[in-house]
């Protein structure tokens, strides 16, 4: 649903890419909380580091903002 809207040229080679970057990314951060919650006992404080990683990987990945324009510290 989101595809057609990013403005992202459809071709299947294209689409592949997309799937396949979604797919890594669930396992990533699966993988990602599983360790949180390994590493920290409190239910509550696992669920606010991963949402802090997740807002720092959004701000720098280009997600949320151009790397060509963004912050030094980005």
């Amino acid at each position: 649903m989101i595809y057609p809207f990013m403005g992202i040229e459809t071709s299947l080679e294209n689409i592949g890419w997309f799937y396949c970057f979604g797919c890594v990314s669930n396992v990533v951060f699966c993988g990602q909380g599983y360790f949180l919650g390994i590493w920290i006992d409190d239910e509550i404080n696992v669920k606010t580091v991963n949402s802090l990683f997740a807002m720092c990987w959004m701000a720098a990945n280009g997600v949320l903002s151009n790397l060509t324009t963004a912050n030094w510290f980005i």
